[in-house]
């Protein structure tokens, strides 16, 4: 799922984001592009972030000095590549488009503060501008490790409390401050139904397969009826149901329950690696993927009963 994810977000990019940052050229062109679906996948990823962090960290609940190494490795796997991408796009701008960038809004976007586009655009972004997605990932970490001392159940809680209030605060503020803008969009739901459906298959229990399915093909009258958002670039409630409805049915089709796949004789412990590889390689993409440290759903078949790390705990 989180693979899928991360090939149509860098598709999407290949497709047009770099063409229109860095001049035609650079892009696919074509007809396509993937607003929705790109969209659909990195809501995806924020639902995956929020189940992986339950799941990984139920060791460290509860536990003396795991809000400070929670928040180490958060930033290590996720910082300094951060640093070395968005160090080389300003060489590539600077060497092969000789332009000039802004010394200031290329500090504060390393600390992950953006700013608004000179377009007035309400889009909010960082100078390497597919990484605007760290900043609600950044945030969410920041919020889980702070109540990381406290019991699962009650550190979750408190978690959505202080989202929900976030979001609530999101309906009064004004788009004047770019990172308060960003950090009370609605989407920040989207990691408090990943924290949920962790909860509740930590429990033992599974949604039946004819509810899953039903879910999945309930995606395709969502993309065909859900209208599109007024403007989508502001994350609000509109976009939420638009993107965020396909989102919340994948979700629970695919994390509901263990997948059984087909032919898993053909599955080894070498492929499983290696498709855990390719999804922690997308973190360049702002993703967050595999950053926790275990796989959010089970493959289950013959011989092969899988959940394991995506990234080798540290």
């Amino acid at each position: 799922m989180r693979a899928l994810a991360a090939f149509i977000v860098a598709a999407a990019h290949i497709a047009f984001g770099f063409a229109d940052h860095v001049g035609a050229g650079l892009g696919l062109g074509g007809g396509w592009q993937a607003g929705r679906e790109g969209q659909v996948a990195v809501l995806l990823f924020f639902i995956v972030s929020g189940y992986v962090m339950v799941t990984a960290s139920r060791d460290s609940f509860g536990k003396p000095g795991g809000r400070g190494r929670f928040w180490l490795r958060r930033f290590i796997r996720i910082m300094p590549p951060y640093w070395l991408a968005s160090a080389l796009l300003a060489g590539v701008l600077t060497v092969l488009y000789a332009q000039e960038i802004d010394a200031a809004s290329f500090i504060a976007s390393l600390v992950l503060v953006p700013s608004w586009p000179p377009s007035g655009e309400l889009r909010p972004l960082v100078f390497l501008w597919v990484g605007w997605t760290l900043i609600f990932e950044m945030g969410f970490y920041f919020i889980f490790g702070l109540f990381l001392p406290l019991p699962r159940a009650q550190a979750v809680l408190s978690v959505v409390g202080v989202l929900a209030v976030m979001i609530i605060a999101g309906t009064w503020v004004p788009p004047v401050n770019p990172l308060l803008f960003m950090l009370t969009r609605p989407v920040l739901a989207m990691f408090v139904a990943g924290m949920g459906l962790a909860l509740w298959r930590s429990g033992g229990a599974q949604a039946h397969p004819g509810l899953r399915w039903v879910a999945l093909l309930g995606i395709v009258p969502a993309m065909l009826f859900i209208p599109d958002p007024a403007v989508p670039s502001a994350m609000g409630w509109d976009y939420l149901a638009w993107a965020g409805m396909p989102t919340l049915l994948v979700a629970f089709a695919v994390l509901g329950g263990p997948l059984a796949l087909p032919a898993s004789g053909l599955i080894n412990a070498r492929e499983i690696s290696a498709m855990r590889s390719i999804c922690c390689m997308f973190r360049w993409h702002g993703s967050g993927c595999c950053s926790g440290g275990a796989c959010p759903c089970s493959i289950r078949g013959r011989g092969i009963t899988s959940s394991a790390p995506c990234w080798r705990r540290s």
